[in-house]
């Protein structure tokens, strides 16, 4: 009885440790990263490859444990398989209240943009509307050198998005 105790604890404190990590996502194109990480538990993120013929890989740390070895390619392969009958998808309903706290529940850390045209006649009429966006927590820039980048990172935690979700 006491081990069943020990192991229902063990999984509770499993449990809530996931719910309070903080889920991050960080797109960087400068760098090409794109990935998803859980704060200690592990990452996923897509690498591009540009010296084999797959375009993009998928690459999973779990704690020590990395695997850099799934072709995006092999995993979008169709598989023959006999044909079923088409099933209407159900979605689960969310009203635009509901979408908005789930929206709201995210937590921008950085927004970092760089645009550019080839035209420099465009960029001077870009350069009043990012002034104007700059003054947040983001930072804007227009750069007459044809360089585009962004770098956003976006955090949340688990138990705000279910609370978000659950509360009416």
């Amino acid at each position: 009885m006491l081990i069943l105790w020990i192991i229902l604890v063990l999984i509770s404190l499993l449990l809530s440790w996931i719910l309070f990590s903080q889920l991050t996502l960080e797109i960087n194109t400068k760098k090409q990263l794109y990935q998803l990480s859980i704060e200690g538990l592990g990452k996923l993120g897509i690498v591009p490859a540009w010296e084999r013929e797959e375009l993009l890989f998928l690459r999973l740390e779990l704690w020590f444990w990395r695997k850099l070895e799934w072709p995006i390619s092999k995993l979008s392969q169709k598989r023959k398989t006999p044909k079923r009958k088409k099933r209407k998808k159900r979605y689960p309903k969310i009203s635009g209240k509901q979408f908005r706290r789930i929206l709201s529940s995210f937590k921008v850390k950085r927004l970092e943009a760089q645009v550019s045209s080839e035209d420099p006649s465009w960029n001077g009429l870009w350069f009043p509307i990012v002034y104007g966006l700059d003054r947040g927590k983001g930072n804007f820039e227009i750069n007459f050198r044809g360089e585009n980048s962004l770098r956003l990172i976006i955090s949340n935690r688990l138990i705000r998005l279910l609370w978000a979700w659950m509360k009416k």
